[in-house]
């Protein structure tokens, strides 16, 4: 109405696969369809990929937006979305194929995440680096992500090598103690976390392909 055209880019940094595109769908849903046009032109909803594990901590200070935060992050967004110029934003990594690096993390960290929390929970373990230092668990955690990591090789060429290496930094970041992850945190939303789109079923139907 104020005859505005600078372009606006929203990345929804959620973790699940193109979740700004998901967030699209929600805002169009609430706009009149007059101005979808408009919102095609002007807005960009950005997808991408984001890994940082962040668990419920207590803070050291009564600041509520104080969070306790691994070193490792990873933030890769799909360059191909932006309307306009693209910014350049600290630890942003640009992408033309997004959904290589969704899959990577969502069949690596996330599946191996999960398979964690759920047999953490049966040994009676109470957090994901107590869970990983079980050997059986450790076992069947990293064969899992061999296995679903052979998918990503095929699909996506990804160089063996640094996909293993890949792998054993992921278990590294698990046996983490100063990150007090709870394996009911983790292993929460099950019925999204084994829909056929998600860490453990996707991979599986993957490898079957």
């Amino acid at each position: 109405e104020l005859g505005n055209t600078q372009p606006l880019n929203i990345i929804a940094c959620e973790n699940m696969v193109r979740g700004s595109s998901q967030l699209k769908q929600h805002v169009l849903a609430q706009l009149p369809e007059k101005l979808h046009q408009w919102v095609e032109r002007h807005i960009g909803f950005v997808d991408s990929a984001v890994d940082r594990i962040v668990p419920p901590m207590e803070a050291a200070n009564d600041d509520p937006l104080d969070v306790t935060v691994e070193s490792f992050s990873e933030w890769i967004v799909d360059q191909t979305q932006f309307i306009g110029e693209i910014p350049t934003i600290n630890g942003m990594e640009l992408t033309h194929n997004l959904m290589a690096f969704i899959e990577r993390k969502l069949f690596t960290l996330n599946t191996g995440h999960a398979i964690t929390a759920y047999l953490g929970q049966l040994y009676g373990c109470q957090t994901i680096s107590d869970a990983i230092a079980e050997p059986k668990i450790y076992t069947v955690v990293k064969s899992a992500m061999e296995e679903s990591g052979q998918v990503l090789i095929q699909r996506y060429g990804f160089n063996e090598e640094t996909h293993c290496q890949y792998i054993d930094k992921i278990l590294t970041r698990f046996a983490n103690p100063y990150l007090k992850d709870d394996v009911n945190r983790v292993g929460r939303q099950p019925i999204r976390k084994l829909s056929p789109n998600d860490r453990l079923v996707k991979p599986l139907l993957g490898t079957l392909e």
